[in-house]
């Protein structure tokens, strides 16, 4: 599923401990043709290594499903929308036979970007990312503190006659639900992800704000899913509710059968009995 917010929190904190303060020595952009394909890379492979030698890490952060590497002088690695894999090796010896980008630190220390499927690599100065599609202007964070049940509430007036999974995954409206956790926090307010978000009483709204910052806050206490790894190659301790594990299986509430569900282009699993 890749990436999403409490897997990009964890990353950032893992990545501001190991590299912050650390001088790229060397960078390596590999596969560079198939990223190209796909528009998932947006600077060529010469340029981007050239932009990232001799930078030195200022800071790491997490936004919605996208890691934001503030370099100095003034330039960003901008990692995001990542099914795959971000991960830090202490010596060569560690470097997995496939990636996409390796970089060199001064003190011999490295990272990997590997790529499975989907995951943008960009090198960027803070002007060149205002002028970029993606990651575009974010929606809040589910987990900021500005993120109220009223502002919530504001969010889902503005999308009355959408579905509700069209508004939780909608990154410029709420930045860091993927369609991982959607299945989690639906099932926890027994909505289902067809309902129309007019239709969702004001009761179900608090129920439904409490089940997104609720999971999200115990997925970041757990290091993020279990099919999902750290920076050092170690996967989360949550375990999901609803997954393709599940399809077909008793519904954990009401014994009913889980089923499998096409929505917007992807899979859902829904209890039809308990998501009304």
């Amino acid at each position: 599923m890749g990436l999403e917010l409490p897997e990009v929190l964890t990353i950032a904190q893992q990545m501001n401990k190991e590299l912050k303060g650390k001088k790229i020595k060397n960078a390596l952009l590999k596969n560079y043709d198939s990223l190209l394909k796909m528009g998932f890379i947006k600077s060529k492979p010469r340029e981007l290594e050239v932009r990232l030698v001799k930078k030195s890490i200022n800071s790491i952060c997490g936004e919605g499903k996208w890691l934001f590497m503030q370099l100095k002088p003034e330039m960003q690695l901008v990692l995001g929308e990542i099914l795959g894999k971000i991960l830090f090796h202490k010596t060569k010896d560690s470097i997995p036979p496939k990636y996409n980008l390796l970089l060199e630190f001064e003190d011999n220390t490295l990272l990997t970007v590997i790529i499975y499927f989907y995951g943008f690599i960009m090198a960027v100065t803070h002007e060149e990312l205002k002028q970029l599609k993606y990651p575009g202007k974010l929606g809040i964070s589910p987990l900021a503190k500005k993120f109220t049940l009223p502002k919530f509430n504001d969010i889902l007036e503005e999308s009355s006659k959408e579905i509700i999974k069209a508004v939780l995954l909608d990154q410029k409206k709420i930045a860091g639900i993927g369609n991982s956790y959607l299945q989690d926090i639906l099932f926890r307010a027994k909505i289902h992800p067809k309902r129309k978000v007019g239709d969702i009483s004001i009761e179900e709204r608090k129920i439904l704000f409490n089940a997104i910052t609720k999971t999200l806050k115990e997925a970041l206490r757990l290091g993020g899913r279990n099919n999902e790894f750290d920076l050092y190659n170690k996967p989360g301790g949550y375990k999901p509710i609803l997954d393709k594990n599940i399809k077909g299986k008793p519904c954990p509430e009401c014994g009913k059968k889980i089923e499998k569900l096409n929505i917007l282009g992807s899979t859902c699993y829904v209890c039809a009995n308990c998501q009304k």
